[in-house]
């Protein structure tokens, strides 16, 4: 069958039942219900946090006993039945079980991007004991112990290279913060690392994760402020598939040609093969980008449609204008492109639907190519 992105909304409920969630976990359906996200599958059953899992991308998946198992997450599941669960929607076949593992001040029940990461040629990436006693310490050393069982889909051991242990730090009450170097964040070109005021151990984190991520450009961020929250680097940011990562990146370099020489304005043109393909929701991304850079954007939609422009209005909170190649003779759009466009900042027009977008040179009647020219 054809490969397809599809989006996947899985429940949320605060950390096992910690927090008020009530809102949180309709945030995607309110979204999707909206147009603004498409092709979504309602796994809202299956309660998984993102900083609860970690795979390598070849169907290995890695995750903690004390989170997905928690009576307060999935009604305390056994593995089997999980395994079961990440294999039909993650579609992976070899799920790894951590048992040991917990911070002092971790309120996520041992998420694992706090405390092992799965990364290139059969590695794992693992915080260490620091050489404290009992406690947290005594958990990390349970926690290297079992790692060093592990054993990849192939039946080969892991390669196993340890993080350091930030020395501890407390909020202002005395309580112990969750601070750990496993929490840091990849991207295609870069590698952001959290560091929290400690030159030696900071610098040691950043030089092992680059050994291991040769190709990637190092970042340190400072996560002090995150770990007020009990978090750190990777628990305030989302993945994004590759595919989406091309279309933002594509619009980002949009931007370097985007400021039109004759007009002096930026102007965009967004264009996909298919409907479905999320123009309306980069659109409205792009939009509120310019907003708040103080660009005063209008808005454009190849048509007619009168339900895109509806939420171009809710961002900018002034209407939208159809450029109306059905009826409309070209020279006629152009020239309300120009009364609607002029004093304005940045402009944005959204193609039309299907396949009149991103046809190259040939020119269709309501294609985005007709608009471009």
């Amino acid at each position: 069958s054809q490969r397809q992105m599809r989006l996947l909304d899985f429940g949320f409920n605060a950390w096992g039942l910690k927090f008020a969630a009530d809102k949180d976990n309709l945030v995607t359906l309110q979204l999707s219900n909206a147009e603004l996200l498409h092709n979504c599958r309602n796994c809202r059953d299956f309660i998984l946090e993102g900083g609860s899992v970690d795979t390598d991308g070849q169907g290995t998946l890695l995750t903690t006993t004390r989170c997905l198992c928690s009576p307060n997450r999935n009604g305390g599941k056994s593995k089997a039945e999980l395994n079961t669960l990440l294999h039909n929607y993650l579609g992976v076949n070899h799920v790894l079980w951590l048992d040991f593992g917990a911070l002092e001040g971790d309120d996520t029940d041992s998420h694992i991007d706090t405390l092992a990461r799965m990364a290139p040629h059969d590695t794992i990436i693992y915080i260490s004991d620091g050489g404290e006693g009992n406690g947290q310490g005594e958990e990390l050393r349970l926690m290297a112990s079992q790692l060093r069982s592990f054993r990849t889909a192939a039946g080969n051991p892991f390669n196993l290279v340890e993080l350091p242990l930030p020395d501890p730090i407390y909020d202002e009450e005395g309580n112990r913060l969750p601070a750990t170097y496993a929490n840091y964040l990849i991207t295609p070109t870069h590698l952001f690392v959290p560091v929290y005021g400690q030159p030696m151990k900071d610098d040691l984190a950043v030089k092992t994760l680059q050994s291991i991520f040769t190709g990637h450009e190092a970042v340190c961020v400072d996560c002090r402020h995150y770990l007020r929250q009990h978090g750190s680097l990777h628990c305030a940011t989302m993945q994004l598939p590759a595919e989406l990562c091309q279309l933002l990146r594509a619009a980002g370099a949009a931007a370097d040609f985007g400021y039109h020489r004759r007009t002096q304005m930026i102007q965009f043109l967004v264009a996909a093969p298919c409907s479905g393909s999320g123009k309306t929701t980069l659109t409205c991304a792009l939009l509120a980008a310019l907003k708040r850079r103080g660009q005063d954007p209008c808005s454009f939609k190849s048509g007619p449609d009168y339900i895109d422009p509806m939420f171009h209005r809710a961002v900018l909170g002034v209407e939208s204008h159809n450029l109306d190649l059905f009826f409309s003779a070209p020279e006629t759009v152009r020239a309300l492109y120009a009364q609607a466009a002029a004093g304005h900042g940045a402009a944005v027009c959204e193609g039309a639907m299907g396949f009149y977008d991103g046809l190259g040179g040939v020119s269709e009647r309501s294609s985005a190519w007709e608009v471009a020219d």
